[in-house]
């Protein structure tokens, strides 16, 4: 089973600055992508489900020149998502790399990501409480992670964010120019609004 898919592509590609990406990953929902400039930039455009094999991604606000690039990340490539499944934090990492495009970790160290890990748990922390919530109805500690061994004990949907969250701080600490940061701010706000749904 496919779980990345990645392809480049020029202005011949698009149709009225839209487009079209067949990833052919059966995946409905729940996907992540990165489009990547001619600069190896990255840039914040919104997708837009077209079926389980397709994405749409509207560039008509950009100028696209020369070859750019485009990654589709299934979000279930570590496990299949259920409530209960044990992660760990190897498990984020893992996941956010692929959309980094770093798996060999040669720009984002593990330190790096750890530290986005433990800044995206205070986060999750002050607009969802609940999801510290246990059994016993006690509101638990926020954990603070060390070691990639550590258990992520959340649902699969809070994998999925938090693997979202990392990236795009991680894209914000690479940004070289104000049009880059910018783009960057904007995968984050994204980020942000998506906790008000799960």
């Amino acid at each position: 089973m496919a779980y990345v898919y990645s392809t480049t592509f020029t202005s011949a590609n698009l149709v009225a600055g839209v487009l079209t990406v067949n990833h052919g990953l059966n995946q409905a929902n729940d996907l992540f992508h990165s489009v990547t400039d001619n600069s190896n930039e990255t840039v914040g455009v919104t997708l837009t489900y077209s079926g389980p094999d397709n994405i749409t991604l509207d560039l008509s606000g950009y100028t696209v020149t020369g070859t750019w690039r485009v990654v589709v990340f299934l979000a279930t490539a570590i496990s299949v998502p259920s409530t209960g499944s044990v992660y760990t934090v190897d498990d984020l990492f893992v996941r956010a790399r692929y959309i980094l495009n770093d798996i060999t970790e040669t720009r984002f160290t593990d330190s790096i990501l750890m530290r986005h890990v433990n800044d995206g748990m205070y986060y999750l922390s002050t607009q969802r409480s609940d999801m510290l919530i246990d059994t016993d109805g006690d509101v638990a500690a926020i954990p603070d992670y060390t070691q990639t061994t550590d258990t992520f004990n959340f649902d699969y949907k809070w994998v999925n964010w938090m693997v979202q969250w990392i990236t795009a701080n991680c894209f914000l600490e690479v940004a070289e120019s104000k049009s880059a940061r910018d783009r960057g701010v904007f995968h984050l706000s994204e980020v942000k609004d998506r906790i008000k749904i799960l």
